[in-house]
């Protein structure tokens, strides 16, 4: 199957997904992720076969998130693009890994604005971005030098939130710091302390930094 996909022969690989869904061997993840992005979906008449359609979507909840993270470490966001369309297709959920692997793609591959618009998509699902998303998404931020826009990000994203709390409020205060705001860095990290956040080494580093560049003007 992997074989057919790969060489673009597509009626053959989606004969050979049928079959296997058919049979009593699911399809090993790995060669379904390989084959995904050729174009290997489960044929129409699943539709009208039950049974056949519960192991399809049991078979696609495994697979769909696996390809949308594999095509977005690849860059592939077309095709990631289309697999998450599938999923919804399906009428499948779109889980928080999945959410997760869509933004750090665009993160990694995109534009501010692609990345941007993933994070909102993401948003919306209900969904909250991880702690290893938002490094991705932060990176991108600052190798951009986008200081502004990583302000607003960490303030989206959710300050308030405990367990990437010191993240979001680090990022918050670097926002400030590196477009030389002191007042607005000194309420931010008050507003933290209020919060019940207890700043850590790398607040205290921002901060020096910061203030550090002030005195040698």
């Amino acid at each position: 199957m992997v074989a057919h996909a790969e060489a673009r022969d597509s009626t053959e690989a989606r004969s050979l997904w049928a079959q296997l869904l058919h049979s009593s061997a699911a399809p090993c993840l790995t060669a379904v992720a390989r084959a995904r992005p050729a174009g290997v979906r489960a044929p129409r008449p699943l539709r009208r076969d039950p049974p056949r359609r519960a192991r399809a979507l049991g078979a696609a909840r495994a697979l769909y998130p696996l390809a949308v993270s594999c095509l977005g470490v690849a860059g592939k966001l077309a095709r990631m693009e289309d697999a998450v369309l599938e999923i919804r297709r399906l009428g499948l959920r779109v889980d928080s890994s999945t959410g997760d692997a869509f933004v750090r793609a665009y993160a990694a591959a995109g534009t501010i604005p692609q990345m941007e618009a993933a994070y909102h998509r993401h948003r919306k699902s209900g969904l909250l971005i991880t702690r290893g998303a938002i490094h991705v998404v932060a990176s991108a931020y600052i190798s951009r030098q986008k200081y502004y826009r990583l302000g607003a990000f960490a303030a989206d994203a959710g300050l308030r939130r405990r367990y990437v709390g010191n993240l979001l409020w680090n990022l918050y205060l670097l926002s400030f710091a590196a477009n030389f705001m002191m007042k607005s860095l000194q309420r931010a990290f008050l507003e933290m302390v209020a919060a019940g956040f207890r700043p850590d080494i790398t607040t205290f580093n921002i901060r020096t930094a910061a203030f550090s560049k002030m005195c040698m003007f």
